[in-house]
């Protein structure tokens, strides 16, 4: 009996002791996390430190951060709360009972927590609409885009306590109106993408994503094409899907949510869809040159192929912070926009599409219409 205990006290002390040896001398290597994380530096020794008790603090950070299998443990805590509770440990997730995943920032939107008021979104639609009459007089199209939410699209799947719509008061909805009576060119994908629920053969999102899936971007992105087209009165190419690949593995952004809760297993279970296309150009006349300025949802439209088929020359300008123009690598950052000629990009396109799902309509543009604003009217 005594031995026994013996045995239960060493394996137990054991078990204790091994996360420390595997952070110091680093025997086996955990799965990384996803998501963003900042780790703790380790603090060196000091009287100073010790006495104001910022040694302690910052020594207790640096080893929560950096003990063997943290982020193992990270993964168990995760699924523990995800399994027993229907509760995720990333910030700003929400998850309803139907394990549909969001971020707060798209219910916010829908529900019209976040709403800017009048004045805000009509001095910036005014500016909107005063940049698309210049660039019109020069030859070039202006369009705002708004793209498609997941909480506007599976609004009856939210948590009951995130769904008290506040009388329709959103910066979305205000938006549109103002767009509409000041005819300003834009696209409605997020109703259109409303319409279509339930009657699509592939899904246009997914549980575990934010974002629209490969197959909703290529209608999305098809749709924007076709608006161009009337618009500028051209002919551009379009996809035609030769074959629609279905599995259960997620590529790109649609998982994105999920990844970053760090579970170790998987949220849902559902199968992805991936259109292979190919596009005909025998109508074709004119490939237009194209900037799109905008959220993270033109990225999908970038990996699936989409921009690099449909138009002469595309850029991407992320939040306005960052220009992405490589065919090849469409993730290789091309430039800062603090280092980046923008007023000379202009000159060169046809058309600039400003892109924004509902919860970014607050930074829609990101300083861009302001810089353009004072480039095209400048003040006395």
């Amino acid at each position: 009996m005594q031995k026994r205990k013996q045995v239960l006290f060493i394996s137990f002390f054991v078990i204790l002791l091994f996360p420390f040896l595997n952070g110091k001398l680093h025997l086996i290597k955990s799965g990384q996390l996803q998501g963003y994380f900042t780790n703790a530096d380790d603090v060196d020794f000091s009287w100073d430190k010790w006495f104001d008790a910022t040694f302690a603090k910052n020594k207790s950070d640096y080893i929560n951060d950096h003990f063997g299998f943290r982020e193992d443990f990270v993964r168990l805590s995760g699924q523990i709360d995800f399994t027993l509770f229907t509760k995720v440990d990333y910030g700003s997730a929400v998850i309803s009972k139907d394990h549909n995943l969001y971020y707060d920032n798209y219910i916010d939107d829908y529900i019209g927590k976040d709403f800017m008021g009048y004045d805000t979104i009509a001095h910036i639609m005014k500016r909107v609409k005063a940049i698309q009459d210049t660039l019109s007089h020069l030859g070039k199209s202006l369009i705002v885009v708004y793209v498609p939410s997941k909480a506007f699209y599976n609004a009856e799947s939210m948590p009951e306590i995130k769904k008290c719509y506040l009388g329709g008061k959103s910066n979305y909805s205000l938006f549109l109106k103002l767009s509409d009576s000041l005819h300003i060119n834009n696209i409605d994908l997020n109703s259109w993408f409303i319409s279509l629920k339930g009657k699509t053969q592939d899904s246009l999102f997914t549980k575990q994503g934010i974002h629209w899936t490969w197959y909703g971007a290529f209608l999305g992105g098809d749709s924007i094409a076709k608006y161009i087209e009337k618009l500028k009165n051209i002919s551009l190419p379009h996809p035609t899907f030769t074959k629609i690949e279905h599995t259960t593995k997620a590529k790109g952004t649609d998982n994105d949510m999920a990844t970053i809760l760090n579970l170790a297993l998987p949220v849902a279970n559902e199968t992805f869809s991936y259109p292979e296309a190919t596009y005909d150009t025998s109508k074709v006349k004119q490939k237009l040159n194209i900037i799109f300025i905008g959220d993270s949802f033109v990225w999908t439209t970038l990996e699936n192929g989409f921009m690099s088929n449909v138009y002469k020359e595309w850029q991407f300008w992320f939040y306005n912070k960052e220009v992405f123009y490589n065919k090849n690598n469409p993730h290789a950052r091309d430039a800062k926009m603090e280092n980046y000629d923008w007023k000379k990009a202009i000159e060169k396109t046809d058309c600039i599409v400003l892109m924004n799902t509902t919860a970014s309509l607050k930074s829609i543009g990101s300083g861009f219409i302001d810089n353009a604003y004072e480039y095209y009217y400048p003040r006395k």
